[in-house]
């Protein structure tokens, strides 16, 4: 998906949605979540990753 020629207004409109990295960091990023890793879909445990990271 592009937004084109509005990139800048677009961009400009999600600036202050962006998040920092998770406090305590992320651990084995290699491994899926469901494996106790760090990488895939969370599903109804994104809402904490997010709390995290904000």
């Amino acid at each position: 998906m592009t937004v084109g020629p509005h990139f800048k207004e677009a961009n400009n409109f999600l600036w202050p949605f962006q998040l920092k990295a998770p406090l305590g960091g992320l651990k084995k990023k290699r491994n899926h979540y469901v494996e106790g890793g760090d990488a895939g879909n969370r599903e109804n445990f994104i809402n904490e990753l997010v709390r995290r990271m904000n």
